[in-house]
């Protein structure tokens, strides 16, 4: 990268790591072949600055969020197989940066925060699942979870690795729960 590095995701059992920039590339890379030069094997040139880039459970995608308000969906085997999403990213000087996030366990479950004060969920399908054509990253949906009582925007998103609920960070400095 030319920029800052803003994320930097590693899938151990594929030995891929994928890595987001303020230089607005999201690069690929197998750890097998790193050398003195860090040659990527996939890359994606965003407008803006990219502010997560992080692989799935299986290894088949990365979902990005980048600054010209997209959420990205790559297949790790082709960069140019994706699924762009339009998403408000633009949180200004006091909101956390978006970055969507994977589920631990499910690699086709994403969640990220959004401008209106809502969790955005997404589901996708990706090469590993058998009705997706090799290499093919495919949206099936999104949906927009929120609740009266959370009147900040939920920016920074994890989910439980067992339970079936996610936590939600905010620049108030409050958590919030969410479960199923």
């Amino acid at each position: 990268h030319d920029k800052k590095v803003s994320t930097v995701s590693l899938h151990s059992p594929s030995f891929r790591i994928a890595t987001g920039s303020i230089d607005g590339e999201i690069k690929l890379f197998d750890a097998r072949k790193l050398g003195k030069t860090m040659k990527s094997v996939e890359r994606r040139q965003c407008s803006l600055g990219v502010t997560g880039a992080y692989i799935n459970a299986d290894g088949t995608a990365v979902v990005a969020t980048s600054n010209d308000n997209f959420i990205r969906i790559l297949s790790t085997s082709d960069f140019s197989k994706s699924v762009d999403i339009k998403h408000n990213n633009q949180t200004g000087r006091w909101v956390t940066n978006f970055r969507a996030v994977w589920h631990p366990v499910d690699p086709s479950i994403f969640v990220c925060g959004s401008m209106n004060r809502t969790m955005e969920l997404g589901k996708v399908e990706a090469a590993a699942q058998p009705k997706a054509k090799a290499g093919a990253v495919r949206l099936i949906g999104t949906k927009a979870v929120s609740h009266v009582d959370v009147t900040a925007i939920p920016a920074i998103n994890c989910f439980h690795p067992i339970e079936r609920w996610i936590a939600s960070g905010n620049a108030s400095g409050y958590c919030s729960v969410w479960r199923e």
